[in-house]
């Protein structure tokens, strides 16, 4: 170096190397040199320098890169992601001096894109957030400030973070970000199932308790503060003792035991009312995998009072059941001959119409009629006919309560009659035929239905 330093136009030499000491290690030294004094034609007669022993430096510089490279891997390896800005505009604008890894991984921005650049260009969602304001108050007045957990959005990145920002020494901001998607996620989905059970237990018909691990009342729905007339501040915390009288749980005491050997627990107790009256219910419990005991309590007041009167039906049932048994022979006598005398009375109304109206009738038509006083014959005996015929002595005219004209009507429907032809067998217009006609379906109930009034009445013989 030194000859090619001589050689040279520079004609100066600094080097470093290392030389044995006399105590046996080897020392850094920096050797300096320049020539001091030519000849007539220019060249180098004599040259002068110093060798300077710079170990410690050199120590320094190697202890400088350890701590730097120490320092980059706690910044890398830190579990949150860590970013360091340096205000512009007297601390209004900050842009981004350096980013950890982890920083990088959870936002996808590069490192090369987002190192010199402001803030607000590379995360444009930041000023909504409110950081950027705590950056300004942080380098303002040197105090650190947590940010709590928020929203961060743009278009490529959705995450929830909290953020710790400090001032060092140096003026540069530092905002440490732990990211809490994950966290924010399992509350939602926890949050969403409270509700979804809540609103189970809500929707149930007895009343709904939760115990903890301790007997205390952690969550009741609706219908347990309707039963027990307490609220719901007043039940939660409470032991499940709470509920009930010193006098009953002496008689009959929980048992926790049957219960953690994971049996279904059923037993008939009294609730003690808030009002101090008691309600008879059925208690059905269950301790969970994680010892929190669900129970169900189920108002037994109606039922005790519905069996109290069904025992009481029942041996009334009894007595008048044999009343009744007693009654029915009597009725049934009474039918059979009342069936007797119906039957002896058709046979002679049937006897009486046959022997002593229609020969007369036959005669009658066999004489001069015109044609009025036919129909009105042909009208006599298709009622006649009826009188003895199923259709009359049937329940239906009874019971629809067919007027005199209708039953006329009905029974010339029955044979096949046209309202016309109606209408001239009974010397009436064929608007108060079809009124008739309309009568009996009403009265049938087939009104504004397809179905054949003919036909219908067909089926009545």
């Amino acid at each position: 170096i030194i000859e090619y330093a001589l050689s040279s136009l520079d004609q100066s030499w600094a080097m470093e190397f290392r030389m044995l000491s006399a105590a046996g290690e080897y020392r850094w030294i920096l050797g300096q040199g320049k020539v001091t004094e030519f000849n007539l034609e220019g060249k180098p007669l004599r040259a002068s320098g110093i060798h300077q022993d710079i170990t410690q430096r050199k120590r320094d510089q190697q202890n400088l890169r350890d701590k730097e490279q120490q320092y980059r891997d706690l910044f890398n390896n830190m579990g949150s992601g860590v970013a360091i800005h340096t205000a512009l505009g007297g601390g209004e604008r900050f842009i981004i001096d350096d980013l950890n890894s982890i920083l990088l991984s959870k936002t996808g921005v590069t490192f090369e894109s987002a190192i010199g650049k402001e803030v607000s260009d590379v995360f444009p969602g930041v000023e909504s957030t409110g950081l950027l304001d705590v950056f300004r108050r942080v380098h303002k007045t040197g105090t650190a400030e947590s940010l709590p957990m928020f929203q961060y959005r743009d278009e490529t990145i959705n995450i929830w973070v909290d953020c710790y920002i400090y001032k060092l020494r140096s003026g540069k901001i530092v905002a440490i970000h732990n990211d809490r998607t994950e966290e924010k996620n399992a509350g939602d989905a926890l949050e969403e199932k409270n509700l979804h059970f809540e609103q189970i237990i809500n929707l149930a018909v007895d009343a709904f308790f939760l115990w903890d691990l301790e007997e205390r009342i952690i969550t009741v729905n609706q219908q347990a503060l309707e039963l027990s007339g307490y609220s719901r501040d007043e039940l939660l915390g409470q032991k499940a003792a709470f509920l009930f009288s010193t006098q009953q749980l002496k008689k009959k005491p929980l048992n926790y035991a049957a219960l953690k050997n994971g049996s279904v627990v059923v037993a008939d107790r009294e609730l003690l009312r808030k009002n101090g009256a008691t309600v008879p219910i059925e208690m059905h419990s269950k301790m969970m995998p994680d010892g929190v005991v669900q129970s169900f309590f189920r108002d037994m007041t109606e039922h005790k009072k519905s069996k109290n009167v069904l025992l009481k039906n029942q041996a009334d049932l009894k007595k008048r059941g044999k009343q009744l048994e007693e009654t029915n022979i009597a009725l049934k006598v009474l039918v059979k001959q009342s069936e007797q005398n119906k039957k002896e009375f058709e046979e002679a109304v049937a006897a009486n119409v046959l022997n002593l109206i229609d020969p007369h009738l036959r005669m009658l038509k066999k004489s001069d009629l015109n044609k009025k006083q036919a129909n009105h014959v042909q009208i006599i005996e298709s009622t006649l006919d009826n009188l003895v015929s199923p259709f009359v002595r049937t329940s239906m005219v009874m019971e629809l309560k067919l007027s005199p004209a209708e039953v006329q009507v009905a029974n010339l429907v029955k044979q096949g009659k046209s309202t016309k032809r109606i209408a001239d067998l009974l010397n009436l217009s064929p608007q108060t035929i079809d009124k008739h006609r309309s009568h009996i379906r009403k009265k049938i109930g087939i009104t504004n239905k397809k179905i054949s009034l003919r036909a219908l009445l067909a089926t009545c013989n």
